[in-house]
């Protein structure tokens, strides 16, 4: 009986005995996630592989990383920058008295002002598993480690990391540019005459051209150059891997500069600023070349200072035929309409040639006349042609350098609104070309615009219809006199 209630004692003892209380999980990043401005990080012990992903003023997460000497800025993805502190946010650890083996980690700095938080992670060597270790050297009670899946390890590797930039090689916004400048064929200086530059602005809503010829852009043709400038990509960075040199070439840069005015209200003297985006063609980019290599820099400008760089200048390499299409000559971008006028204004019209002038005034139901009666059906006619042609009619291409004057004996048609001075002044008159076809030329503001065989016949049929106008027909002889 002794025994057996010795035996009781000692199994109540061993059972009512308390326990080690079980280990609590820590939070490795004690760090609240919006607040983290800057992220580093090395994947190698000498930092000369590395990253510092730092976020700006105006919200954007900057790039900045490093191969040896190699270096490169560019803006990154704030979605990808803010999911992998989050991933890092959920990961809690357990105190632990000795030091993980690591291998080879990568080293993961946290920064949120003036507080920080390191961390390392590697991946283990079995198991599709990796660790992430916190130590006390940062201010922690003690050396934290955590078991985590593998894949959190590798949203910190480096070609995962350099995935977070921007693949456009216009990440800012483009839709409020206000000029653009861009240089297609450049001479040894901006002055040369093998400098084929052009210069564009926006005033109000409104699109002009200032170089190589001031004249009316055409808005659809600017814009759409600015969409497809946002939709480039960036083929690769160069600058990635140490030792890339750029290829040798004696071709001076081309380049493109789209500039946006800016304004921050209640900012005094510096509220308005510009951001600047310049993309500098180095080589390539050529009939025969699949790439082009290029240089970019975004600045803000501001009226008192120096510019700052936000990022760059950065190699990049882009897909040469892309770039092609968007370098397109200055023609390409004046408006193909003679005058900017609206038909519905026009209330005058006024043709004169080598014989006396015709003129027409609108009034409220009928064309009259400048001897006051009403305008026969053909003349009505003839009137709304030439309207048509110099206000909807576009021309095939425009000359902005003129390839020959208006002659002396070229119509000059103008037209006017209800009073005031006129609303547009051009003058036409018809070029022979090769099997017979003529094309009618219409000079206004300085640039001639060139029409289609068909807008020809019409002008050529209008102006018979007046009767009193020389149409400037040089290859119909009947029709000098018309």
């Amino acid at each position: 009986m002794l025994v057996v209630a010795a035996l009781l004692a000692g199994v109540v003892y061993l059972v009512g005995r308390p326990g080690t209380a079980p280990a609590v999980e820590v939070a490795m990043m004690d760090l609240d996630a919006p607040s983290i401005d800057r992220i580093e990080l090395r994947w190698s012990a000498d930092g000369s592989l590395g990253a510092t992903v730092a976020r700006s003023a105006d919200g954007t997460w900057v790039m900045q990383w490093r191969a040896g000497a190699a270096r490169g800025t560019w803006p990154v993805l704030g979605s990808r920058v803010m999911a992998a502190i989050r991933l890092l946010g959920d990961v809690r650890g357990l105190a632990q008295a000795r030091q993980e083996d690591m291998g080879d980690p990568v080293w993961i700095t946290l920064r949120a002002g003036d507080r920080s938080v390191e961390l390392a992670a590697a991946k283990r060597s079995f198991g599709g598993r990796g660790v992430v270790v916190r130590t006390a050297g940062d201010g922690g009670a003690a050396n934290l480690a955590a078991d985590v899946d593998g894949e959190l390890v590798q949203v910190f590797q480096r070609p995962d990391v350099l995935a977070w930039r921007d693949m456009s090689v216009f990440p800012a916004d483009m839709t409020g540019a206000s000029r653009v400048e861009m240089i297609t064929a450049a001479g040894a200086s901006p002055g040369d005459a093998g400098t084929a530059m052009t210069r564009l602005a926006r005033v109000g809503g409104r699109w002009a051209m200032s170089s190589p010829a001031r004249a009316r852009a055409d808005v659809a043709q600017v814009e759409g150059m600015l969409a497809a400038l946002k939709k480039l990509r960036v083929a690769r960075f160069p600058d990635d891997q140490s030792g890339w040199t750029p290829p040798a070439t004696s071709e001076p840069p081309r380049r493109i500069v789209v500039e946006t005015d800016r304004r921050t209200p209640d900012a005094g003297p510096d509220g308005r600023w510009v951001l600047r985006q310049e993309l500098v063609i180095r080589a390539g980019a050529g009939p025969e070349d699949d790439v082009a290599v290029a240089e970019a820099t975004v600045s803000i400008v501001r009226p008192s200072g120096p510019a700052e760089i936000l990022w760059g200048p950065t190699l990049i390499m882009i897909d040469a035929a892309t770039l092609n299409e968007v370098m397109r000559p200055a023609e390409s971008f004046a408006s193909r309409l003679a005058t900017p006028v609206v038909a519905a204004d026009v209330r005058m019209v006024e043709v004169a040639g080598s014989r006396p002038s015709f003129k027409a005034t609108r009034r409220i139901d009928r064309w009259d006349g400048a001897d006051g009666n009403e305008l026969s059906l053909a003349q009505r006619d003839a009137v709304r042609t030439i309207i048509e042609l110099l206000t909807s009619e576009p021309a095939v291409h425009v000359e902005l350098a003129p390839v020959e004057p208006p002659p002396a004996d070229a119509v000059t048609i103008r037209l006017g609104g209800a009073d005031g001075p006129p609303l547009a002044e051009v003058r036409c008159w018809i070029r022979p070309g090769q099997a017979g076809l003529k094309s009618l030329l219409i000079h206004s503001e300085g640039v001639t615009r060139v029409y289609s065989p068909d807008a020809t016949g019409r002008w050529l049929e209008a102006t018979q219809r007046l009767g009193a106008v020389n149409a400037n027909d040089p290859a119909d002889d009947a029709g000098s006199t018309r």
